[in-house]
């Protein structure tokens, strides 16, 4: 329970960065403000009627699924960034973490897909 504290510590409180937070709490801000970023994108464009800046269909019902799966994976982003050592654990990076990750996320699972299949297996 200590770590959804840190996380709200990271996110809007705390220290911008600092050496407690792990990257469990960075996941977890990170899907927070990916959550936040796609309800400031759903409120524009349905205030202001006009098309969406991330590029997103909000219709009906699928709109709550399309936020959801936004944190989700900002989530899993942050947390496959943070733990192979791309991202800094500070408060900026789970800012672009939340915004980019749909750019991040593909370029992770192909690097770590790419190390996977050039490992030598010895024999011996």
């Amino acid at each position: 329970m200590d770590f959804i504290i840190k996380a709200l510590d990271l996110a809007f409180l705390g220290d911008s960065t600092h050496e407690k937070y792990t990257v469990i709490e960075f996941a977890i801000v990170s899907s927070v403000y990916g959550l936040l970023i796609v309800l400031l994108d759903f409120c524009a464009t349905k205030g202001a009627c006009r098309p969406s800046t991330l590029k997103l269909s909000y219709a009906g019902y699928k709109t709550f699924f399309i936020i959801f799966l936004w944190g989700l994976g900002a989530g899993i982003a942050g947390l496959f960034g943070a733990g192979a050592g791309i991202f800094e654990i500070s408060r900026t990076a789970c800012i672009f973490v939340g915004v980019g990750w749909p750019l991040v996320l593909p370029r992770l699972l192909a690097a770590s897909s790419k190390d996977i299949s050039t490992e030598k297996v010895p024999t011996e």
